[in-house]
């Protein structure tokens, strides 16, 4: 099984009097995660908030009810673009 990762978006004071406490979330430059879980707003480069941790939350319900990630593809390129488009792939019912 493989393992799942959640999303973490920190940023850190480099005051010398916090000694590196947390501040806030704002907005970063990087992220660090799993491509099938990565939100929209990460991926177009806007404000990320609360919601994109809803998005990851999200994405791990659904392959636990559904036993993949919504937007699996071939390549991390072919997820992400699959995110953009919201293009989930949802199973059939039989």
């Amino acid at each position: 099984m493989k393992n799942l990762y959640v999303i973490l978006f920190l940023e850190f004071s480099d005051d010398e009097d916090d000694d590196f406490s947390i501040k806030s979330r704002k907005k970063r430059n990087t992220f660090v995660g799993t491509a099938e879980y990565v939100s929209p707003e990460v991926l177009n480069d806007e404000q990320i908030g609360p919601e994109c941790d809803l998005w990851a939350l999200g994405c791990i319900i659904y392959r636990f009810m559904v036993g993949k990630t919504p937007f699996k593809d071939k390549t991390e390129y072919l997820i992400f673009e699959n995110i953009k488009k919201n293009k989930i792939k949802f199973p059939e019912v039989n």
